[in-house]
C-alpha cells in the first residue's frame, strides 16, 4: 500500500508541476509582441524612400511627379477597367518587334470591393509595362508593372536538337487592369521600358482617361 500510495503521490507531482510550466508558457507567449507583423511593418517602412527614389529617378522628365508619401493603402475599393489596345499602322498578323505607340479605348469600367498587392520593389523588363495613375496636376497617385499583354512567345527547334526562341507582340489587344478607385486619379498613362545599356528608360505608349 506504501509504495501504490507512492507513485501516485509522484504521479500527481509531476502533472502539477507540467501544468505550472504550461501556464507559465503561455502566459509569455501572450506577452511577447507578434515579430511577424512587426518586421513587415518595419521593412515597408524602411523601404518606401528607396521606392520613391527609384520612381523619381525613372519618372523626372517624362511629366510624371512623385512627391514623398505618396504611397496609397492596400486596401480599399478597387476600379477594374477593360482596355481595347490597337497598334497603328500594324497589319493582323504578329510583329516581330515591339511598337512603341497606340490607340487605348475604354471597353467597360467598374468598382468593387477588393484590395490591391502593394509593390515592394521597382524592378523592371522590356517586356513589361509602367503603369501609372496620377492627378489632374501629374502627380502620382499609384502603379504598377505589368506583363506587356502583347507578347507572344515563339519557339522553334533545329535539326542539330536546338532550341531558339523569338518575342512576338500582336498588334490588337483585349486586357483589363485594376487600380484604386481614388478620386484623384484622372488618367492612366502607359509607359514602356526599354534598357539603354545602363538604365532603364520609360517611353509612353498610350493613356486613359478616368471618369
Amino acid at each position: 500500500m506504501k509504495r501504490k500510495l507512492s507513485a501516485k503521490t509522484i504521479l500527481v507531482a509531476v502533472l502539477v508541476g507540467l501544468l505550472v510550466v504550461a501556464a507559465s508558457y503561455f502566459a509569455l507567449a501572450q506577452s511577447q509582441p507578434e515579430p511577424s507583423r512587426q518586421s513587415i511593418q518595419s521593412g515597408d517602412s524602411d523601404r518606401q524612400p528607396l521606392i520613391e527614389n527609384q520612381l523619381r529617378d525613372l519618372l523626372t522628365g517624362i511629366g510624371v511627379l512623385v512627391t514623398p508619401g505618396f504611397q496609397m493603402a492596400a486596401d480599399r475599393n478597387v476600379r477594374e477597367v477593360a482596355i481595347r489596345w490597337e497598334t497603328a499602322s500594324a497589319s493582323k498578323t504578329a510583329l516581330a518587334t515591339e511598337q512603341t505607340g497606340g490607340k487605348f479605348s475604354v471597353s467597360s469600367s467598374q468598382v468593387s470591393i477588393s484590395s490591391l498587392p502593394r509593390r515592394r520593389a521597382v524592378e523592371l523588363a522590356e517586356t513589361e509595362i509602367f503603369v501609372a495613375a496620377v492627378d489632374a496636376n501629374s502627380k502620382l497617385v499609384w502603379w504598377q508593372v505589368m506583363s506587356d499583354p502583347r507578347v507572344l512567345r515563339s519557339e522553334k527547334v533545329s535539326s542539330s536538337g536546338e532550341v531558339s526562341g523569338q518575342t512576338l507582340y500582336l498588334p490588337n489587344v483585349d486586357f483589363s487592369i485594376s487600380f484604386p478607385d481614388e478620386p484623384n486619379i484622372t488618367e492612366v498613362r502607359f509607359f514602356h521600358p526599354q534598357w539603354n545599356g545602363e538604365r532603364f528608360q520609360l517611353t509612353q505608349i498610350g493613356v486613359i482617361t478616368v471618369r
